[in-house]
């Protein structure tokens, strides 16, 4: 067989054309993933701490459904929330954004219709979107509902006599699966699932007991808990509680049996997802609003400080075409998740987002430790902080204090560097305090050059509102 120049030539082309179509495959299937769009599951559990699932190191199974999930994605062992509380942090989670720049923080902050949300791009780019939330601090009133196709508040089925109802687990699950049953589609869709049962007060089934010999009076309500809070404060001031730090402790063995109930339901979203094919095409988020203090650092509940036991919380992406089983030890922030899952999907993020894309650590590249900041304004309450290089320094405004922890040999925060003489320790203050100044000033001049409308402080919250909040114990 004779060979020509000419021959020669179009083979050339038709192997060089081969090389580029398989390059742009790859980059799509390992970069990009897949050239069709990704279905997308954003599941945020209200007051999940990381520490309390076995996953994360727990000497209790509370959440096999979850530890299968991490099995089957990345796990992020040292995820941050930017607040202590749900409303500043599921707005963060949904702009990318620190509370200070977004606003939603206080008793009537909202999240502004100038703030992009994770919804309002992927419904520009083609997606179907629903939510399904059970916390009335991130719902409708607020304007967390902006870029929906469909938002709905879970009924209130789940409550003790005398106390209003909640939205279950139950009821979340079933909505989410009746929504993707129903509403078969071409589009991708965005499913957000807010579950609320970590979240006081506590209403568990025998099935999640942890502790059945416990004969006590508390059953979780939020009167009982109320009157624990005060028994353990006379206890701490000297008088003599009997049985005091039982009830305690027994709070959370109930804690974790609302993290097993849930954990429950989220298994039954999972098992509906490989029922119907679905599980293979669908990038699935999990992580939490914040934790909850159980008295870690005297506070039982959340929204009060900005230790880690209110901060540090699962984050878990499991993602076609990514080996499952990896865990990442950097320290990221929720405000991370939208940046991720734009990267994923190969939509190009909005220049203003503060949070990082997290796709290039999950596919096993080395990346530089970042700096993350966390904030908490709430009533008198306001603190401002910055986590780097496994230091963390936590600013008081209302006291004008600071206090600095080595996370990395002190993750209970129980042993304050700050007024340390070692000069090593107090380069590390200086250079921490010179960030968190700085990162404070970005944030401002970020939220000035957004100008969004200022919330009215007197606006009425209806009545429904009201029952929702009471719920929680938050009126």
């Amino acid at each position: 067989m004779r060979v020509t120049k000419s021959g020669i030539l179009a083979y050339g082309i038709v192997l060089a054309a081969l090389i580029v179509a398989a390059t742009l495959f790859c980059y799509l299937t390992t970069e990009r993933l897949t050239p069709q769009r990704l279905n997308v599951i954003l599941i945020v559990v209200d007051t999940l701490r990381a520490d309390h699932l076995e996953t994360y190191g727990y000497s209790r199974n509370t959440a096999k459904n979850i530890a299968k999930l991490a099995e089957d994605g990345i796990l992020f062992k040292n995820a941050i929330a930017p607040a202590s509380w749900t409303r500043p942090s599921i707005a963060s989670i949904m702009t990318s954004m620190y509370p200070s720049s977004h606003g939603a923080v206080g008793r009537m902050g909202e999240l502004d219709d100038k703030y992009l949300t994770i919804q309002e791009i992927l419904k520009e780019h083609g997606y179907a979107t629903v939510g399904f939330n059970s916390n009335g601090n991130a719902g409708k009133f607020w304007n967390f509902d902006q870029g929906f196709d469909f938002f709905n508040h879970a009924p209130m089925t789940r409550g003790y006599k005398g106390e209003k109802l909640q939205s279950p687990a139950s009821s979340i699950t079933d909505r989410g699966k009746a929504w993707v049953y129903d509403n078969p589609t071409e589009r991708p869709f965005f499913l957000y699932l807010l579950y609320i049962d970590p979240h006081a007060p506590y209403f568990t089934d025998e099935e999640f007991q942890f502790n059945k010999s416990y004969k006590g009076k508390n059953n979780g309500s939020l009167e009982q808990l109320k009157e624990i809070d005060w028994n353990r404060r006379l206890s701490e001031d000297g008088q003599e509680i009997p049985g005091i730090m039982e009830e305690c402790n027994y709070v959370k063995d109930l804690y974790d049996a609302e993290i097993a109930y849930t954990d429950k339901h989220i298994g039954r979203l999972m098992g509906f997802l490989h029922e119907f094919n679905l599980y293979e095409n669908t990038l699935i988020i999990l992580t939490a609003d914040h934790g909850e203090g159980l008295w870690d650092h005297d506070n039982r509940g959340h929204g009060e400080d900005i230790y880690q036991e209110q901060l540090h919380i699962p984050l878990i992406i499991r993602c076609p075409g990514i080996k499952g089983g990896k865990r990442i030890s950097n320290y990221v922030s929720t405000i991370d998740i939208l940046p991720t899952v734009l990267d994923i999907v190969g939509i190009r993020p909005p220049a203003h987002f503060q949070g990082v894309s997290l796709l290039p650590m999950m596919l096993g590249k080395r990346a530089k430790e970042g700096v993350l900041l966390v904030e908490e304004q709430l009533d008198e309450r306001d603190f401002t902080g910055v986590i780097k290089d496994g230091w963390k320094l936590i600013y008081d405004r209302a006291h004008d204090s600071y206090e600095l922890y080595d996370l990395r040999k002190d993750r209970k925060e129980k042993q304050n560097l700050a007024n340390s003489n070692d000069h090593s320790i107090e380069k590390i203050f200086r250079n921490l305090s010179l960030i968190l100044h700085k990162k404070t000033e970005e944030n401002k001049e970020i939220r000035n050059r957004m100008k969004p409308s200022e919330p009215a402080q007197e606006r009425e919250i209806p009545e429904e509102l009201k029952e929702k909040l009471r719920a929680l114990g938050y009126i």
